[in-house]
């Protein structure tokens, strides 16, 4: 039996693997994967070949296609939340927005810098990718966006698509919170893992959101939960992964250390 295993790298390029019992060396590139094995793409909107542009998260969905997110700067040298969605031979998905790529800012272009670190399918198809947001006052949020199958944003999640909060309530200066994973439950609810930083430390930080993209009021803090695993000030907690068991309780994976 063979099986093909895709990996993903950085600047939103992607091998696929062979494993077979069949094959002298298992963990050869796939030759019928992109180009000989291997796919790099430059996301619309990043104007020429020299951005900054880099993946960070890859999801199949149920027919096999592959989606990326990542981040893509623009000649302002600012980022923006991209993402890619590939066939499964490694060409670009024409009936995925703009040519097989899409790429928004954080409530309608008024954030500074936008990077997705984490990205999810819904049961009804469409997906969910969060990250962080820097906005000119100098906070940085949680971020989510909603997409439509078609790879356009999906207006009846948040607000125009996107959703911005903080897991600190003050959301000055300082006090920056960084979505790292995201995971869907089976009730269609979306919890976001990754960490929450003040002028003291980090702490895990976790946050519910219904389907549309509001808060759950009966998670934790008006759908928010922050708290130190190692204890005490100077903390370092990071919460990098996160799992939904089939009771919908949450597993995290995570970083801890002073």
């Amino acid at each position: 039996m063979k099986t093909k295993f895709i990996c993903m790298i950085s600047l939103f390029c992607l091998i696929s693997l062979l494993s077979s019992a069949a094959l002298a060396q298992s963990g050869q590139l796939d030759p019928s994967f992109g180009t000989n094995g291997s796919v790099r793409t430059f996301i619309s909107g990043g104007k020429s070949n020299n951005k900054d542009e880099r993946a960070f998260s890859m999801v199949l969905q149920s027919d096999g296609k592959i989606v990326v997110a990542g981040r893509s700067e623009d000649d302002s040298f600012h980022y923006a939340f991209a993402l890619a969605r590939f066939n499964t031979d490694g060409s670009l998905d024409s009936m995925y927005d703009t040519n097989g790529t899409t790429r928004i800012y954080i409530n309608g272009g008024s954030s500074l810098d936008d990077e997705a670190n984490s990205v999810a399918v819904q049961s009804d198809g469409k997906i969910i990718a969060v990250g962080s947001s820097l906005n000119t006052s100098g906070n940085i949020a949680f971020a989510l966006a909603g997409f439509n199958i078609d790879g356009n944003l999906d207006n009846t999640f948040g607000t125009g698509g996107t959703v911005r909060n903080n897991i600190n309530t003050s959301g000055g200066i300082g006090n920056s919170d960084y979505a790292n994973s995201v995971a869907i439950q089976s009730d269609g609810k979306i919890v976001v893992a990754g960490y929450s930083h003040n002028n003291t430390g980090d702490g895990f930080a976790l946050a519910r959101y219904n389907s549309n993209g509001n808060l759950d009021s009966n998670f934790g803090s008006n759908g928010t939960i922050r708290n130190n695993i190692s204890g005490g000030d100077n903390s370092g907690d990071k919460a990098v992964c996160v799992k939904i068991q089939s009771d919908i309780n949450s597993q995290i994976n995570n970083l801890t250390g002073k």
